[in-house]
C-alpha cells in the first residue's frame, strides 16, 4: 500500500515537472539571455546571485515550515488519508506548483518585488495596498508562531538545540569561504553537511553535551530522562543520588515542567535576535547558507521517509488508518472546505508566493532556474507532505499531536535502515525544526521587504524589521481570552484565521499572475484562473463558516474571529472586482487594438 502510493505520487510528480512544467515556461518566455534583479540590482545585501543548488536549498526550505507535515497529518486524521493524498498530489502538481512559479517569475519581471508590485501595475494601487496590508499582518502571524513553535521544540530537545545552533554558526563560516574565499562549492558541501548531520548523532549519544543547552543550573533536571512515574523515579532516586533534592516524584515532575516553560522563555529571546540579524544581515552571510545547509538534512530526512514508504509493508509495517473516514471530521467540520484549508502548504500555499517574489527572486541567477527553483521545489514539497501521511497511516490516528506523530512515525521508518528509532525521532524532529526555523528566518525578511514596500522603500531595512519583529513578540507577550474566559496569548486567538487567510493570500497571488499574464505576456491565463476560482470559492466558504461559527453559532460570540473573517471575505471580493477591471481593459484595448 504505501509502496504504491509513493510511487504514483513520485511519477505524477516527475511526469508533471517535464510537461506541465515545460508548458509554463513556455507561457512565461522564459530566456537565460534576459538578465534577472539578481545581477541588474546587485547591492551584496538583498540582490544576490545564487547557484541554482543553493537557492533550491533556500525556497524549499524556506516554503516548507512544519505545513507540509502538520496539515495533510491533521487532514488524514480527520477525513482519511485517501481525500488528503488525493489533495496533496494534485494540488502540489497543478496548483500549489503554478502558483509558486508564477509569484517567482512575475517577481522576477518586476525588479524582485512582491506580488503587491505586480498587483500594483496591473490591477490598480489600491489593491496593492489592501495585498500589502493584508500580507505584512498575516507575515507577522507566521513569525511569531514559528519563533514559539521553534523555541518549544529548542526547549523540549536539547540535542536539538544543539544540532541547530551547530548549523547557525556553520552558516556564516560558509558564506565567507564561498563568497569571500572562493572556495569550490561542493567542497564546502561534502565537509560541512556530513558534520551537521553527525550533530543530531552526537547530541544523542551525549546528553551530558547537549544538555548545557538547557538553562535549569540542576543537574538531576538535565540529565534524567524517561522518568514519568512515581516508580521509575524512585528507582532513579535509588540509584543515583542527584535526584536526593525531590521529595517526590510530584516535586520533580513540576521542577521538570517549570524548567521547560524558563527554557522555553530564554530561547524566545534568544531566537527574536536571530530573527533580527537573519533580516538585516547581507543574504549570503547567513539567511543563504543556513538553508543551503539545512536543505540537505531535509533531503536526507525525505530519502529514509522514501525508504520507508517503499519497504515499509516488507518490514511489517501496517496501514492502520482508514482510507476514508467521514464527509465530517471529529470536529464537526466539512471535507469541503476544510480539507483544502488545513493541508495547506501540502498542496497550495500562500506564503509560498511570499517567499517566491520576497527572498528568492532577488537571488535567482538565470531565468530558467524559475523551473527547478518555482516548481521543482513545491514538488519535491509535495513529496514530503505524502511522506507526512504515510506516518499517520501507519500509527492509526494522532500520536499526541501532528509533529510527535511525523516523528514517531519517520523514527520506525528509520528503523527499516537500522537507525535507532530514538535517534530516529529525533532526526525528525530536528528536520521539522530546520523547517521551522528556515520559514521563521525568511518570514522575518519578507515583512521586512513588504513594509519597505508600503512606504516606496523610504523605510531603512533596520526599521522594517523592527516592526515585524516587535508585531511578533507582541502577539507571544500580550494575553486576550478565548470565548471560555480562559487567558491566551494574542497569536493562539488569531492562528484560527491563518489557514483562510494564508489560502486567500494564494487565491489572490494566483489572480494577480493571471492577470499579468493576460495584460502583459498576451497570454492565455485559463491555467490559473481555474485554480483561482477553486481556491478563492473554497476559502470565502471557509470563512462563511467561520462567521457562523463565531458569531452565530457561539453561545458566547467571537467579536475577534468573526469580525477578522468578515474583514477577509470583504477584502477578496475588493480585489477581485478591482481585476476583473483589469481584465476588462485588457479586452478593451485588444478590441481597439
Amino acid at each position: 500500500m504505501l509502496l504504491g502510493l509513493f510511487a504514483v505520487a513520485v511519477v505524477v510528480f516527475v511526469a508533471a515537472y517535464f510537461t506541465y512544467g515545460k508548458f509554463m515556461a513556455g507561457i512565461y518566455g522564459l530566456s537565460d539571455e534576459n538578465k534577472t534583479p539578481a545581477e541588474a540590482m546587485y547591492d551584496g545585501v538583498d540582490y544576490v546571485p545564487a547557484h541554482p543548488a543553493v537557492l533550491l536549498g533556500h525556497h524549499f526550505s524556506s516554503i516548507a515550515g512544519a505545513g507540509p507535515i502538520t496539515g495533510p497529518v491533521t487532514a488524514a486524521n480527520l477525513f482519511g488519508w485517501l481525500p488528503t493524498y488525493l489533495w496533496c498530489v494534485i494540488g502540489s502538481a497543478f496548483l500549489g506548483g503554478p502558483h509558486d512559479m508564477g509569484g517567482l517569475v512575475a517577481s522576477m519581471r518586476h525588479e524582485g518585488k512582491s506580488v503587491g508590485e505586480v498587483v500594483d501595475r496591473w490591477i490598480g494601487r489600491r489593491g496593492k495596498i489592501l495585498f500589502l496590508l493584508f500580507t505584512i499582518l498575516t507575515i507577522i502571524l507566521v513569525v511569531a508562531v514559528f519563533l514559539q513553535l521553534s523555541a518549544n521544540s529548542f526547549a523540549a530537545d536539547p540535542a536539538v538545540a544543539f544540532s541547530a545552533t551547530l548549523y547557525i554558526v556553520m552558516a556564516v563560516a560558509f558564506g565567507i569561504l564561498i563568497y569571500r574565499m572562493n572556495c569550490p562549492l561542493w567542497l564546502m558541501t561534502v565537509i560541512m553537511v556530513p558534520i551537521i548531520i553527525y550533530a543530531c548523532w552526537f547530541g544523542n549519544e551525549h546528553p551530558r553535551f547537549s544538555h548545557l543547552f538547557s538553562f535549569s543550573g540542576n543537574p538531576a533536571l538535565e540529565y534524567h530522562t524517561g522518568i514519568d512515574s512515581a516508580e521509575k523515579f524512585q528507582a532513579a532516586k535509588a540509584a543515583d543520588s542527584i535526584l536526593r533534592d525531590f521529595d517526590s516524584f510530584e516535586a520533580y515532575t513540576a521542577a521538570k515542567k517549570a524548567l521547560s516553560t524558563k527554557n522555553m522563555e530564554i530561547w524566545r529571546y534568544i531566537l527574536m535576535f536571530y530573527i533580527i540579524a537573519a533580516s538585516i544581515l547581507p543574504v549570503w552571510l547567513l539567511l543563504q547558507p543556513r538553508d543551503y545547509l539545512a536543505s540537505y538534512f531535509l533531503y536526507f530526512a525525505v530519502i529514509i521517509g522514501s525508504i520507508g514508504m517503499v519497504m515499509g509493508s516488507g518490514n511489517g509495517i501496517e496501514v492502520k488508518l482508514p482510507a476514508f473516514k467521514n464527509f465530517v471530521g471529529g470536529n464537526g467540520d466539512w471535507l469541503w472546505p476544510m480539507l483544502f484549508i488545513t493541508v495547506a502548504c501540502g498542496a497550495l500555499s500562500g506564503f509560498h508566493a511570499l517567499v517566491g517574489s520576497g527572498t528568492t527572486s532577488k537571488q535567482i541567477r538565470k531565468e530558467k532556474d524559475a523551473l527547478l527553483v518555482g516548481y521543482g521545489a513545491m514538488l519535491i514539497e509535495g513529496v514530503v507532505a505524502v511522506i507526512a501521511i504515510g506516518t499517520i497511516m501507519i500509527s492509526g490516528g494522532m500520536v499526541g499531536d501532528p509533529m510527535n506523530t511525523y516523528a514517531t512515525g519517520f523514527g520506525r521508518f528509520a528503523g527499516i535502515i537500522g537507525i535507532d528509532p530514538k535517534v530516529g525521532k529525533s532526526l525528525g524532529l530536528l528536520a521539522l525544526n530546520s523547517f521551522l526555523l528556515t520559514s521563521l528566518d525568511t518570514a522575518t525578511r519578507l515583512g521586512r521587504y513588504l513594509i519597505q514596500e508600503l512606504f516606496n522603500m523610504k523605510v531603512d531595512r533596520y526599521s522594517a524589521t523592527g516592526v515585524v519583529v516587535a508585531g511578533a513578540m507582541g502577539m507571544l507577550l500580550v494575553k486576550t481570552h478565548n470565548t471560555a474566559g480562559v487567558e491566551i496569548p494574542v497569536w493562539s486567538a488569531l492562528w484560527p484565521m491563518f489557514g483562510s487567510a494564508n489560502q486567500l493570500v494564494g487565491a489572490l497571488v494566483l489572480l494577480g499572475v493571471a492577470v499579468w499574464v493576460k495584460r502583459a505576456l498576451k497570454k492565455r491565463n485559463d491555467w490559473l484562473m481555474y485554480p483561482m476560482w477553486f481556491m478563492l470559492i473554497t476559502t470565502l466558504a471557509a470563512l462563511v463558516f467561520m462567521i457562523k461559527g463565531n458569531l452565530i453559532d457561539a453561545k458566547v460570540p467571537n467579536y475577534l474571529l468573526g469580525g477578522l473573517s468578515i474583514v477577509l471575505f470583504a477584502l477578496a471580493i475588493a480585489v477581485v472586482q478591482q481585476a476583473f477591471s483589469a481584465l476588462g481593459k485588457a479586452s478593451l484595448d485588444k478590441k481597439d487594438a
